[in-house]
This record gives C-alpha cells, structure tokens and sequence, in this order.
C-alpha cells in the first residue's frame, strides 16, 4: 500500500498526537508507534503536532518548509489579532502602480499556505501585471461561456 503519510519508526515516540489529531482516522498508534492506516486528506495536522518530526508527508508539502513550533515566533497578541480582523477589508480601489516583486512572491507564498478544504481545492495562481484590460474581458467571456453551459450555477444570480 502507498499512502502519503509517512511514519519514522525510529524517531516515533507513540505519544499519540498525530492519531488524535487526525480527522480521517488515517493514522493509529499501535504497539507503541505511530501507523498508516489508510489514505488521509492530506490537511497536515499529524506533521505539525508531532514534536520530534516523526511524521512526514509525501508530495503534499515540501517538507523543508514545515517549521516547527515555537512559541514566541507563532504568538500574536490577541489584542492585535482582534485589531487585524475588525480592521479587515476588501480592497475595491487600485493604485496604477507596478507591484513590487518582492511583494508579489510574499502574497503568492501566503495563499499557498491558506487552508483549503482537506486540502482538495485545486488552486492555482495567476499574476497578471501587464494587459489587464485584455484580461479582464477574457475573464467575462470565460465566466459567460460557463454560465451557458450550466457549469457554475450556484453564481448565476451573482454573475448575471
């Protein structure tokens, strides 16, 4: 069997975190360690809750990238957070100005590590920095062109 959970026996310690933690029921501790039980949906939690790192994901994430918990780097302050959440907008008015690269990366880095449903939303992104106009009337033939076929009816009252 191939899963894509993947499980160091030696560094294991079957503390029984990842097995708690995981909603799919796709990995068990027995006999003292930690085991693949069956396909999981790939959501990360047994990767980030395991304190020695014995838990490994194939594919779904670049394991380099994992960082591990550390408790004055994760903390924000509640008054802050509270701050940046009531604060929040969408942006409505654009400047005709070129985006940093720098910036670009940062944000495209951000959504990659957004949560998804299960992780099985197929994203991709696209950042258009030149012929915006053009670009703009493919999007509405495209979105036209699919509410003529049927394939996104729940946005037909929105879009139409």
């Amino acid at each position: 069997m191939c899963y894509i959970i993947r499980v160091n026996t030696e560094t294991c310690i079957g503390c029984g975190m990842c097995e708690k933690d995981c909603l799919a029921s796709a990995i068990r501790v027995e006999d003292g360690k930690a085991k693949v039980k069956m396909k999981c949906m790939e959501c990360g939690h047994c990767v980030a809750v395991c304190p020695v790192g014995a838990v490994t994901m194939d594919g779904a994430y670049d394991m380099a990238d994992v960082m591990p918990y550390d408790a004055e780097t994760f903390k924000v302050p509640v008054e802050n957070f509270l701050s940046f959440l009531k604060f929040r907008r969408s942006t409505r008015q654009y400047q005709q100005k070129a985006v940093e690269q720098e910036k670009l990366e940062r944000v495209v880095e951000a959504g990659r590590y957004t949560p998804t449903a299960s992780n099985g939303q197929n994203v991709h992104f696209v950042v258009v920095q030149e012929q915006m106009e053009q670009v703009k009337d493919l999007t509405w033939e495209g979105l036209e062109r699919m509410l003529e076929a049927g394939e996104i009816p729940h946005y037909r009252g929105m879009l139409q």
